[in-house]
């Protein structure tokens, strides 16, 4: 459920905000012995790229339509391909489907469309074995009205009861978290016989953090799952955990952001921090400053935490050619986080319209916008298919967010290698060339520049943690952007085109060039960049062109 309190599509947003290496080897790191785990210690998360399966839609291992967790065992192989270092799977769990699984009703069983507990080990064997770090979604803030600690609250005397929020007269004056979950946060509930809080959808009842019990209950269920072997989690609407008490005056009263909510993550980062190499996301999607409480002093809450101002800068650029607002949402973004904090980097997702939405299906943006995700500070979170160009689809089963939630593309015929069986959800037009199949062989593909792509980043190590310099592009209007990422093993440049039309640079790279520079990938003719001239560079870049050279 992520981006559970701005759920709008970005255009609405927009108008409204107009060998193997190891980095940080740790003798502690009981995998580190691996090979295969190219990135190890506890900055690891920090050098990986991510690949956010929607599992029910990836790949159906038994014809019944529906993806499964087998399923994506059996495409392992294709996932290691790409050189993804981690793995976040959404919600497995049981679930009534209210909300496509974040209504969860039991935390430690695996929703039986998708098999097994047998399958799940199995899965995460098969990407240990590869290198493979594996997150799940651990969904804090509420339950499906169908798990069985709601299901006993509805009795007043019961034990559950002081589990969940309820009132005999709506005492919290907080909305639900977007229009679509209703025009109030209180439901009456006949057998309860009162009424119920929520944020959510009104088949989801938010928890009672205040409960001791809830706290060490949810606190215990992430043990469970690490015990099992999962190598963290993405933590869904962390923003909405706690409330203020009914005795708050209404004007004063904090619906969002509590700081209590940060007083129980530090307990959360100390169950984390029990089990060596493991990390966490927040989805905490607030004001950059808000944003940046959720990594706490950078190492006492969360590990990463996505952005909602670089997301937005990023869907500016894409949407409306706007390197500046670019800039200038990555210097806001950038400024209040602690030095340890890292952000969690995605151009489209479960919850948002796809990427190939956003650049109106033109190849060339959708290569801009791969090596934008690929090099900007952060940690990538590749979405499924959006590394073949998928793009949105017309089907709903829930609400709107579907369209982004299509099954997976691997090749062309009826079922797209998706399923022999009747799809869960209608596929996506395109898949006649936006599938795997078709571009595996062709080395100028989507699919393979994100191969390139991402084996830079995991050569280099730079772009994880590397310093960020822009040398172009924060002049309002600008539609270029150049920057400088750099460590003290590798300087690398890169210049992204944003406009639809050529254009003409001026550069000036005598202090960061000492020899000639080699030009990873390019989709552009660029002469030689080296310290002749005085170090002034002249580049014609044409639309949506790009560039990465090693200085």
């Amino acid at each position: 459920m992520s981006n559970r309190i701005t759920h709008i599509s970005f255009v609405l947003l927009m108008a409204l905000v107009c060998g193997a290496m190891c980095w940080g080897c740790s003798d502690s790191d009981d995998k580190a012995a691996d090979p295969l785990y190219r990135f190890t210690g506890p900055d690891w998360y920090k050098h990986v790229v991510f690949y956010e399966i929607w599992v029910r839609s990836f790949n159906d291992s038994n014809g019944d339509g529906i993806g499964d967790l087998k399923g994506i065992t059996q495409k392992m192989d294709y996932i290691a391909s790409l050189g993804i270092g981690g793995i976040w799977l959404t919600p497995f769990y049981p679930t009534p489907y209210f909300d496509s699984g974040y209504d969860v009703a039991d935390y430690r069983t695996i929703n039986p469309e998708y098999g097994t507990m047998d399958d799940f080990m199995e899965l995460l064997d098969a990407a240990h074995k590869r290198g493979i770090r594996v997150f799940s979604d651990l969904v804090m803030n509420h339950t499906s009205i169908e798990h069985p600690w709601f299901i006993a609250s509805k009795d007043p005397n019961s034990d559950k009861r002081d589990w969940y929020v309820w009132a005999d007269e709506p005492d919290i004056p907080c909305q639900p978290a977007d229009p679509q979950f209703g025009d109030s946060g209180w439901l009456w509930d006949e057998e309860g016989q009162g009424y119920f809080f929520h944020q959510f959808y009104p088949q989801q009842p938010d928890l009672n953090y205040r409960n001791p019990e809830v706290a060490t209950e949810m606190l215990d269920t992430a043990r469970y799952w690490l015990d099992m072997g999962v190598d963290g989690f993405r933590v869904d609407a962390i923003l909405t955990l706690f409330e203020d008490l009914p005795s708050v005056p209404e004007d004063d009263f904090i619906c969002i952001n509590h700081p209590e909510t940060h007083v129980f993550l530090k307990q959360f980062r100390s169950v984390l921090d029990e089990y060596p190499n493991t990390a966490m996301v927040a989805e905490a999607w607030a004001s950059p400053e808000e944003t940046a409480l959720y990594c706490g002093d950078g190492n006492n809450e969360f590990h990463m935490t996505f952005s909602l101002n670089m997301s937005v800068g990023t869907q500016m650029a894409l949407l409306y050619g706007s390197a500046s607002s670019l800039a200038e949402q990555i210097g806001l973004s950038l400024e209040p986080m602690p030095a340890n904090g890292q952000f969690g980097l995605w151009l489209s997702n479960h919850d948002q319209p796809r990427v190939m939405g956003s650049v109106d299906d033109d190849r060339r943006r959708a290569a801009v916008a791969a090596v934008m995700l690929m090099t900007l500070p952060g940690t990538p979170y590749l979405y499924y298919g959006d590394e073949v160009g998928m793009t949105n689809g017309t089907g709903v089963i829930v609400d709107k967010r579907d369209e982004s939630r299509t099954p997976m593309a691997w090749d062309s015929s009826d079922g797209i290698g998706f399923t022999t069986g009747e799809p869960w959800l209608a596929f996506a037009p395109g898949a006649e060339t936006a599938n795997v199949a078709s571009q595996e062989n062709d080395p100028d593909s989507l699919l393979n520049l994100h191969r390139k792509l991402i084996a830079l980043r995991n050569d280099t190590g730079v772009f994880g943690t590397g310093d960020f310099e822009i040398l172009h592009g924060e002049t309002p209007g600008t539609e270029i952007i150049v920057f400088v990422r750099e460590n003290e093993d590798h300087r690398m440049l890169i210049v992204l085109s944003f406009s639809d039309a050529d254009a003409d640079l001026q550069l000036n790279v005598a202090s960061r060039v000492s020899q000639a520079a080699t030009l990873h990938m390019s989709s552009m003719d660029v002469p030689a960049l080296d310290t002749g001239n005085a170090g002034n560079y002249s580049l014609h870049v044409p639309a949506y062109g790009y560039a990465v050279w090693e200085l």
